[in-house]
């Protein structure tokens, strides 16, 4: 490959490896079999839905660099550009790492502890800079509450509340 087509490609291998993990993650969803017909919403409309979310996500983040890519001039900026390229990624990559521990570690921690944990990740990542952890705590309480009553009262899913306690 010739220098103008390897700089084109920069970074796009974060977004194409996480492009065909929710492929690979979509087609298992498919074979979720329900074990009586639940109409539109059944065991698999949730992880198909996120995966549709997913994809088309990263398709435009694939879009927008590739884009991005083909307006730089020759050699110049490519440091800089790797930069900016780097630090757009690492909040994905941070999200996908804080999913990753909170699939590994839902069971042993529970749904409780383990959402707020995620939730607050995901806060302090996407949240504004002065924002107090207090607020930050809050806000993840409400919302494992709100997905808390969202799957255990509204969809019957039953929680690992705290380690060892089930719902």
């Amino acid at each position: 490959m010739n220098r103008s087509r390897i700089s084109r490609l920069t970074g796009m291998g974060a977004p194409m490896v996480l492009l065909v993990l929710a492929m690979v993650y979509g087609r298992e969803a498919m074979s979720i079999k329900a074990q009586f017909d639940e109409g539109l919403v059944g065991p698999a409309f949730l992880p198909l839905l996120l995966t549709a979310i997913v994809v088309i996500g990263l398709l435009g983040i694939l879009f927008r660099q590739w884009r991005q890519s083909s307006s730089v001039n020759g050699g110049h900026g490519e440091a800089s550009q790797e930069q900016a390229v780097l630090k757009e990624h690492r909040k994905p990559a941070c999200v996908m790492l804080a999913v990753l521990a909170y699939t590994l570690f839902f069971k042993t921690l529970g749904y409780v502890l383990a959402t707020l944990l995620l939730v607050f990740a995901l806060l302090a990542l996407f949240g504004q800079e002065g924002e107090s952890r207090t607020r930050r705590s809050i806000l993840a309480a409400g919302m494992t509450l709100i997905f808390y009553v969202l799957f255990s009262v509204c969809f019957s899913v039953r929680l690992p509340l705290l380690p060892g306690a089930f719902s």
